[in-house]
């Protein structure tokens, strides 16, 4: 659906016919027509609109009655407490989302109307106040001048062509990372904090190209480093969910590979509802995404932090102690000194073990809350 409704937007309301350039960003009260370029060019121009964000109190007031509703209809059944919690949560996130993203349309059918935008040709996001139209110069100031309207970014898609060999592939790296993550003067748009890479030719049928994001320290992180993005691109993350190993979509594909980003939080397991291995995930996404991650007390690998982790920091701390040596890398040290003296010891295996005690009997703090 979402492609068939971008395609729309490009071949039958944008008519976009070789757009190469970064795009743009201005505020609407900075914003000016450029009255170098012709009438009919002006008319084909597109936009990024975005509009202050929709009051959710109605709609968290309504999902929350709706989710005790159901909660109290599954008293009655045999479901443990655990599984019942799980219900609960997902079925609350479920309904919020549908009437979110039915607020959302309702928000951009009235803009479009307001400015005389026909809804077939324009995008409009499902989980963000935000519209892709063409405008008219008359339509433009409009715009300009509505309050509910905060932002409008000049819209155009890069053209990134996929990589032939080792030059281009690292040539196209930079351009991709230039393209997404920096501004017009090359500073990066994110905290110092923030790492970047670029995976190419990755996922299931090697026609994505990962912006991977690491480095972050929790995933309240998360939705700030978006919206640093989001400065330079518009991303959009369908889940509503931020976890970490979540990944955002662009609502424009370049000419080659889909570009996503991805990004890693530090000492989080992968993934919101259904944690997976770091195997697993990789799998999925096509690429090795163990160097982006650090989970603290999780030895190999697996994001389960049990008596085998703790096991292994044993082992690592006799043969330290035996032959001077238990060889581990530094990323390895970091996994597994869990109370931060900076040496691995007994003392990390203990801790590691208490844990494991305290998320068997239903525990949900994470190793670093926990220790605290």
């Amino acid at each position: 659906m979402k492609k068939r409704l971008f395609s729309a937007v490009l071949t039958a309301a944008l008519t976009l016919s070789a757009l190469t350039a970064v795009p743009t960003y201005v505020t609407a009260e900075e914003a000016v027509p450029d009255s170098s370029v012709s009438a009919e060019s002006e008319q084909t121009k597109n936009y990024w609109i975005f509009y202050k964000n929709i009051d959710t109190t109605e709609i968290d007031n309504v999902a929350s009655q709706k989710a005790h509703d159901y909660e109290y209809s599954l008293y009655d059944t045999e479901k443990d407490a655990r599984t019942i919690e799980r219900l609960v949560t997902d079925y609350y996130q479920s309904m919020r989302l549908e009437m979110l993203k039915e607020a959302f349309a309702e928000k951009s059918a009235e803009i479009l109307s307001e400015l005389g935008v026909e809804p077939s040709a324009a995008w409009c996001s499902r989980f963000t106040p935000s519209i892709v139209c063409s405008l008219t110069d008359e339509q433009y100031k409009k715009a300009v001048d509505m309050d509910i309207i905060t932002e409008i970014n000049l819209y155009s898609p890069p053209d990134l062509q996929p990589a032939t060999d080792i030059a281009d592939a690292l040539e196209k790296k930079e351009e991709i990372l230039n393209a997404y993550t920096r501004s017009t003067d090359g500073k990066s748009l994110c905290d110092d904090y923030v790492k970047f890479d670029v995976v190419l030719n990755a996922g299931k049928d090697n026609r994505t190209d990962y912006l991977v994001v690491y480095g972050l320290k929790s995933k309240d992180d998360i939705s700030k480093v978006k919206s640093q993005l989001d400065r330079k691109h518009f991303w959009e993350n369908p889940t509503m969910e931020l976890y970490s190993g979540v990944s955002l979509y662009d609502i424009a594909k370049s000419q080659g590979n889909r570009i996503t980003p991805v990004i890693f939080v530090e000492d989080e397991a992968l993934g919101w509802a259904f944690p997976v291995s770091v195997k697993e995930y990789s799998e999925q996404v096509g690429f090795d995404v163990s160097p982006y991650i650090i989970s603290l007390g999780d030895g190999n690998g697996d994001f389960r932090i049990n008596a085998a982790d703790a096991s292994d920091v044993l082992s690592k701390y006799t043969q330290a102690q035996t032959t001077g040596s238990a060889g581990l890398s530094t990323a390895e040290i970091k996994k597994l000194d869990v109370d931060g003296d900076g040496t691995i010891s007994a003392l990390d295996a203990s801790a590691i073990l208490s844990y494991y005690a305290y998320t068997a009997t239903g525990g949900t703090a994470s190793l670093k809350d926990y220790l605290k």
